[in-house]
């Protein structure tokens, strides 16, 4: 068989093999022990968080380790949503599932939801989402990249303009990250979803990044207003 489906899962590499090996036979402690193994294991978890962090530009506090890519869109969403007692979100009609769904839960718990279309080359335009952005509008979350035809959304034109008026902005970079640049700081994300089995790693490991310095200070701008 020759397998072509490598935007849906990839092989782990020799790399990536050793190191998950290597790693959970060295570094088995829990990093909450006080002990030397737990201690190893502490330091392996912190060195890879400021990897994950240097990759986008981001805080290594900030980085969250999950068993995905759809716990991270739902740790994400929960976490920036729950800041906010009410309000209007902003995403697309074809996101991932564990987006749609979640964002699905908070609008039957009262929260306003504007599902926008794509244009024939699979982009969301910048002018509609503008023209869809409404006084209480807390949240954008959009795909960093499309999954089916692989186009890539202008995150950081739709940054700039978000972090104007104080909106959090999230996005699923499971089918970008490591193929194409991703900046936090640059793209003015406020969280941002990864996944191993896309870039040759194990399945079941994830990372959620959350800035949250911009969270609690678009979450002050907003409740102040």
């Amino acid at each position: 068989m020759i397998y072509l489906d490598y935007a849906a899962s990839t092989p782990m590499s020799d790399t990536a093999i050793h190191a998950y090996t290597h790693s959970a036979k060295q570094f088995f402690g829990n990093t909450e022990s006080a002990h030397n193994a737990g201690t190893d294991a502490t330091h392996l978890l912190e060195n890879a968080r400021r990897c994950i962090a240097s990759l986008i530009n981001g805080h290594p506090d900030g980085v969250y380790f999950t068993s995905g890519g759809t716990e991270a869109n739902v740790l994400a969403l929960q976490s920036m949503i729950h800041s906010f007692p009410r309000g209007h979100i902003i995403t697309a009609g074809a996101e991932h599932s564990s987006v749609l769904n979640t964002i699905s839960q908070f609008k039957q718990a009262g929260y306003d939801v504007t599902y926008l279309s794509y244009n024939e080359n699979g982009l969301v335009s910048l002018e509609r989402i503008l023209e869809a952005i409404r006084e209480d509008t807390i949240l954008v979350s959009l795909a960093f990249g499309n999954s089916e035809i692989g186009t890539l959304q202008p995150l950081k034109k739709i940054g700039i303009e978000l972090a104007k008026r104080h909106i959090l902005f999230h996005t699923d970079a499971v089918q970008a990250f490591g193929k194409v640049n991703l900046d936090v700081s640059e793209m003015n994300l406020s969280a941002v979803s990864l996944s191993s089995h896309k870039v040759y790693g194990p399945k079941g490991v994830g990372a959620c990044y959350i800035d949250s310095y911009n969270l609690m200070e678009t979450s002050y701008a907003r409740n102040c207003s």
